[in-house]
C-alpha cells in the first residue's frame, strides 16, 4: 500500500475537468496568504520543470501556491504505485524538498527509472491530464515534502473557465502531444493541429514491460476485439518490428 503522509488529502478527485459549482479551500491549505518569493511552494513552483506549470502565469503561480497544501512523508514510503489508476490516482505531485525516485518492474525485478532531488520536479501529470494509469512506482528516499495538483485546484485556478481549462489541459498532456506532433505516418500527417488535439484527449497510454508481444503478424479482427481498428504512437521506449513470410525475386 502506499504511504501516508502527514497531511489532510485533499478530497477526491472529480473523474473529468468539468467546471465546478464552486470550490472551496482544502483543509489546513494556505488558502488566503499571501507567500513571499522565498516561500518553499512558490520557489518550487517557479522552477516550472514541468510541461504544465511552464504555462502558467506568474500570478497564476503565486495563486496555485495560496491553494496548495504541503504534504510531509517520511523516507522510504510509496506515493503510488506503477500501473495504479482511477479517480483517487487523477492528480499530480510536485516536489517541494527532499528526494524522490521512480521505479519500473521488468521481468519481475525493480529498476531505477530516475532519481530527483530538484525542488519543483513533477511527477504523474499524464495522470491528471489523460487519466492514464501511473507509468511507474515512486518512492521517497529521505524526509520529503509534496504538493498535490487535482482537476479542482486546476478548475478553481483558471476560474472555471472551460476554454482555459482545456488549453491547460493540452499543454498538461506533453508526452502524448509530443508524440503526436511528430505526425509520422499517413493518417497523423494528414491532420490539422486541431484535430490532433482531439486525437491526444482520446489517446491512452498503454504500459508494455521489455519482451512483450504488442500484436502477432496475422492477427484477425475477432482476434483482436476491440483492438482491432486502432493504431500505435511510441510514446517512450524501443520497440521491434519482426515479419515472417515468402518473398520472391523479381525475374530479372
Amino acid at each position: 500500500a502506499a504511504g501516508t503522509p502527514n497531511a489532510k488529502s485533499h478530497s477526491q478527485a472529480p473523474t473529468s475537468f468539468l467546471p465546478a459549482s464552486s470550490h472551496l479551500p482544502s483543509p489546513g491549505s494556505t488558502a488566503g496568504r499571501v507567500l513571499d518569493d522565498q516561500h518553499p511552494v512558490i520557489r518550487a513552483l517557479k522552477r516550472r520543470q514541468g510541461e504544465w506549470l511552464c504555462h502558467l502565469t506568474t500570478g497564476q503561480v503565486y495563486t496555485l501556491a495560496a491553494m496548495l497544501e504541503v504534504e510531509d512523508w517520511g523516507a522510504g514510503l510509496k506515493v503510488f504505485s506503477e500501473g495504479d489508476r482511477g479517480a483517487a490516482h487523477q492528480c499530480f505531485f510536485v516536489l517541494v524538498d527532499g528526494y524522490v525516485k521512480g521505479v519500473k518492474t521488468i521481468k519481475g525485478k525493480e529498476e531505477r527509472q530516475f532519481s530527483q532531488r530538484a525542488p519543483g520536479f513533477t511527477f504523474g501529470d499524464t495522470s491528471l491530464f489523460g487519466g492514464s494509469p501511473r507509468e511507474c512506482t515512486i518512492y521517497t528516499v529521505t524526509k520529503t515534502q509534496l504538493v498535490r495538483i487535482t482537476p479542482d485546484l486546476v478548475n478553481a485556478l483558471m476560474g472555471d473557465d472551460p476554454r482555459a481549462v482545456e488549453a491547460l489541459h493540452y499543454h498538461g498532456m506533453s508526452t502524448v502531444t509530443k508524440a503526436l506532433n511528430i505526425k509520422k505516418g499517413l493518417v497523423l500527417g494528414s491532420l490539422t493541429q486541431a484535430e490532433l488535439y482531439h486525437v491526444a484527449e482520446k489517446t491512452n497510454l498503454v504500459i508494455y514491460h521489455e519482451g512483450e508481444t504488442i500484436l502477432t503478424q496475422g492477427d484477425h479482427h475477432r482476434d483482436l476485439g476491440p483492438f482491432a481498428q486502432q493504431l500505435y504512437v511510441l510514446d517512450s521506449g524501443r520497440v521491434e518490428i519482426w515479419m515472417t513470410g515468402v518473398f520472391v525475386e523479381d525475374p530479372v
